[in-house]
């Protein structure tokens, strides 16, 4: 399979959070989006393009995205879809990013670095269907593994992060720790996507 979570070593008890966050929602029984704090490299975007494989889309909603795709003359995928704009998008382009992850994924890496305004179109757009946001950012500025920011530079920042976080409407936040590289190389792989859809 693509994009399995076994392909993941050193993070398998972040992946099973994350996994039972992705499904929580998919369910209905929880609402609002998914925050991964993690260092560049860190694999918040890796765990996050693994989160299509938690969810189904019925053939209906694929007639749905096979029109929405058409008229933006793009190919339509053939599962789940997964969308990650840019921060340098704007907010035009936004909203049809927005349109092109309905039934899937919608990724904001790096979010503090989006315009408020796309965190408010964002948070604002209420569908009939259903789509997973997911963002990330560094749990500081220099993102360094170890930390060089003043206290000044590190409230400013959880300020920005915590508008980001209430104007998107997440609700739930996961740290992903960030490995050595002997970490990544002989970690335990993390289960299956079949394996941890069935677990959660």
């Amino acid at each position: 399979m693509t994009n399995d979570f076994s392909d993941i070593r050193g993070l398998a008890s972040t992946a099973r959070e994350f996994a039972h966050a992705v499904n929580q929602r998919a369910r209905g029984v929880e609402q609002g989006g998914i925050l991964l704090v993690a260092r560049p490299g860190a694999g918040a975007t890796m765990l996050a393009r693994r989160a299509t494989g938690l969810l189904t889309v019925c053939d209906r909603d694929m007639a749905d995205m096979a029109e929405t795709y058409g008229a933006a003359r793009m190919p339509a995928p053939c599962g789940v879809p997964f969308r990650a704009p840019h921060h340098t998008v704007s907010r035009r382009g936004l909203v049809g990013e927005m349109d092109l992850a309905r039934y899937g994924v919608l990724l904001l890496s790096d979010v503090v670095e989006f315009p408020r305004q796309h965190w408010v179109t964002v948070g604002m757009n209420e569908h009939s269907f259903f789509t997973l946001l997911v963002v990330t950012v560094a749990p500081c500025p220099c993102s360094r593994p170890r930390c060089r920011c003043t206290v000044k530079q590190l409230e400013r920042w959880q300020q920005r992060v915590d508008e980001a976080c209430g104007d998107l409407g997440i609700t739930k936040r996961i740290i992903v720790p960030w490995l050595t590289q002997t970490e990544r190389t002989t970690g335990t792989h993390c289960s299956s996507t079949d394996e941890i859809r069935e677990m959660t």
